[in-house]
Order: C-alpha cells, then structure tokens, then sequence
C-alpha cells in the first residue's frame, strides 16, 4: 500500500476537522431553532389554553345571565299571566255588572212609562173630580136658591089669611107649599151629599195625582240613574276590555321571547360544544407540546454530549495535525 503523504494528510485531516466543525455547529443551530420554534408553540398553547379558560369563564358568566333572563321572563310571563287572568275576570264582572245595569235601565224605563201612564190617568181623574164638583156646586147652589123660594112661598102662603062676611078668620092651604119645602129639603140634602161626594172624590184626586207625580218622580230619578250606571258599566267594560287587549300584548311578548332565550341556550350549548372541542384539542397540543419539550431536553442533552466528544475529538484531532506539522517541517 502506498504511503500517504504527510501533506496530503495534514490537509485530510484539517478537511474532517473543518466538516466536522461545521456539521456540529449546523447541529447546535438547528437546536437552537428547535428550541426557539418550541417555546413559541409552547407559548402558543399557553396562550390558547388561556384563551380556552377565558372563553369558558365568559360562557359562564354568559350561562348564567341566560339563566336569570330566563327566571326573569318565567316571573315576567307569570306576571303577565296573572294580569291576563285578572283582566279577564274583571272584563266578566264588568260585563256582568253592564247587563245588570241594562236591565235595571229597562225594567226602570218600563216603571217610568207605567208611571207616566198613571199621572196621566190621574190628571184625566183630577179634571173629571174638578167637573163633577163644580157640577154638584151648582146644583147644591139651586137647591138652595129652590129651598129659599119654597121657604118665600110658604111664608107668603102663610101670610094670605083672609076674613070671612061674618069676620071669621079664613086660613089659607099651603099644604102644597109645604111639601115643596119638603121637597126642596130633600133635594138640598141630596146635593149636599152629591157635593161632599164630589169633594171627596177631588180630594181622591188629588191625592193619586200626587202619589202618580211622586211615583214618575221616582222612576224618572231611577231611570237617570240607570242610565247613568249603564255609562259607568260600558266604560268600565270598555276599560277592562283594553286592560285585557294589553295583558294579552304583554303575555304575547313574553311567549315570544322565549324562542330567543331557548335560542341562545341552544347557541351555548354549541359554543360550550366547540369551548370544549377546543380544551380538548389545546389539551392534547399541550400533551405534544410537553412531549416536543421532552424530546428536545433529551436532544439537547445528547447533542451537549455529543459536542463535548466531537470537541475533545477536535482537540485530540488538533494534536495530530500540530504533530504532522512537526513532522512535516522536519521533513522539510
């Protein structure tokens, strides 16, 4: 075999110093941007691990706000359905307290009319007593004025005594005249009792009249207020009807908002899935990452190792080749 030249040696030698140099050089920067590139994504799934907590403690807070929006709308709904349930029992009694007033409103035109009715009656009776009194006035006046010219003839009948030739008083027979006064008394008494009957019946008269006037007074007062208690009755209807209308808005709007709030439980529910998804998946990048770290503490050290055994290989290298730099000057 041919010998090597010690030159040509030297410079083999320098070349495998240099090429190893430069590959355990290349070795530590590749390590170094290992481990740069590691701490970012450790880093990386720190931060996101932080973004994944700070995300779960939001849904949280934002479950429980959902939570107590929709305590508040079950008490508003409640709320609403207590009003609605009010307004219409206070629409049926109002309802019920107008057909009250209506009938009674009927049933006191109805008086009133029957009482309108009676007065007139009673004012026809008045004037037919005024009539029949007047009537027996006048005829209680004649058979007085009879009675006097009956009581007039008889005392002039009474008065007409005449004497005979022979001087004898003569008597005249006023027995008719007498029994016109009997006659005329009895006539005169009959007036008198037609007279007093007709005073009476004024008197009746009157007295329906006035009974029949108090009575229309009655009713008619009744009837106003009647009709003023059917006014009362159909706005109070009218008012419970639009407290109804509104109950039923507010219970209407409360039935519509449970769609959303149930929308966005559901839409939580989601994002709790995805939240989760995310933990999980940040989980297992942390495992890989804690693992990349192992793995590169362990490269690392064996790369440190490595480099220790290539330098003390460098410096025993370096020894040969000042050794052959020796030689080869002696040689020279």
């Amino acid at each position: 075999m041919d010998m090597i030249e010690p030159g040509r040696l030297i410079a083999l030698l320098e070349d495998v110093k240099y090429r190893h140099y430069d590959s355990r050089q290349a070795l530590l920067e590749v390590m170094e941007t290992l481990g740069t590139v590691q701490h970012l994504l450790e880093d990386g799934v720190s931060e996101a691990m932080r973004r994944v907590s700070d995300a779960t403690a939001d849904l949280h807070d934002a479950r429980q706000r959902v939570r107590r929006w929709n305590d508040d709308l079950d008490a508003v709904h409640a709320a609403a359905q207590s009003a609605c349930d009010d307004a219409d029992a206070q629409d049926m009694r109002a309802r019920n307290v107008r057909g009250r007033a209506d009938t009674m409103l009927q049933h006191w035109r109805l008086q009133l009319s029957n009482a309108v009715a009676a007065r007139i009656t009673a004012q026809t009776a008045l004037t037919a007593a005024q009539g029949r009194k007047l009537q027996a006035d006048t005829a209680l006046g004649e058979a007085h004025s009879r009675l006097d010219n009956a009581y007039a003839a008889l005392s002039a009948c009474e008065s007409d005594i005449r004497y005979d030739l022979e001087g004898r008083v003569i008597y005249p027979n006023c027995s008719g005249y007498s029994s016109n006064v009997y006659a005329a008394q009895s006539n005169l008494k009959y007036a008198q009792s037609e007279a007093n009957n007709a005073a009476w019946a004024l008197n009746t008269a009157n007295q329906e009249l006035n009974r029949a006037q108090g009575h229309e007074q009655t009713c008619t007062s009744r009837h106003m207020q009647a009709e003023h208690a059917l006014v009362v009755a159909q706005s109070a209807c009218a008012s419970a009807g639009r407290a109804v209308a509104a109950a039923r808005v507010a219970l209407s709007c409360a039935d519509d908002v449970y769609p959303l709030v149930h929308e966005m439980e559901r839409l939580l529910v989601v994002t709790r899935e995805h939240v989760n998804l995310c933990t999980s998946q940040a989980s297992i990048a942390r495992s890989r990452v804690d693992e990349g770290m192992q793995q590169f503490h362990t490269t690392h050290t064996d790369a440190t190792t490595n480099g220790q055994d290539a330098a003390r290989m460098d410096d025993r290298l370096l020894e040969k080749v000042e050794l052959m730099q020796k030689f080869d000057n002696r040689t020279l």
